[in-house]
Formats: C-alpha cells, sequence, structure tokens
C-alpha cells in the first residue's frame, strides 16, 4: 500500500509539472500566433495603403494632365482672340509661361 501511495504522489507530481507545463506551452503558442496575426495584419494594411496612394497619385496625374489641357486649349482660344487685337509677343509669351509646368 505504501507503495501505491509513493507511486500516486509521484505520478502525482509528475502530472502537475506536465500540465503547468502546457499551461505555459499554451500560453507561448497563443503569443506566437498572435504575433504571427500581427505581422499579417501590419503586412495587409501596408498593402492596402500602398494601392490606395497609388490610386492617389494615378487620380492626381489624370486631374492635372486634364487640366493642363483645359489650360492649353484656353491659351489657343485665347491665343486667336488676342491675334485679332495684335498684341505684342510679350504679353503671349507671358500666358503660356503663366499655364506651362
Amino acid at each position: 500500500m505504501s507503495n501505491l501511495k509513493c507511486l500516486h504522489r509521484h505520478l502525482s507530481g509528475w502530472h502537475s509539472v506536465v500540465l503547468k507545463r502546457r499551461i505555459r506551452m499554451g500560453k507561448a503558442v497563443a503569443l506566437c500566433d498572435w504575433r504571427r496575426q500581427l505581422k499579417a495584419w501590419q503586412a495587409w494594411r501596408a498593402v492596402v495603403w500602398a494601392e490606395r496612394n497609388q490610386r492617389e497619385v494615378a487620380r492626381t496625374e489624370e486631374q492635372l494632365r486634364t487640366e493642363k489641357r483645359q489650360v492649353m486649349v484656353n491659351v489657343k482660344v485665347k491665343g486667336s482672340q488676342l491675334a485679332f487685337t495684335t498684341p505684342t509677343s510679350c504679353t503671349i509669351y507671358s500666358a503660356l509661361q503663366k499655364y506651362s509646368c
């Protein structure tokens, strides 16, 4: 009977150690998973930010092209209107410089 009690005590102590280790390992695994998810989230956020930035750059470039086209059309129309009034070359040059990039 004493051998059984001794065996039970040692087995109980070993079982306690194993359970504590599983709990620690579970916490470590949970922490590792959380870090992995955090890194994935940060990478995804960086990709989304870069795509949004690219779309904004493309939109801005297109707006600038459109604005430049409109300005050039306006300069041509004003230039043809100014041709009838015979302006000096200095006025046309300053108008073109004002709207060129």
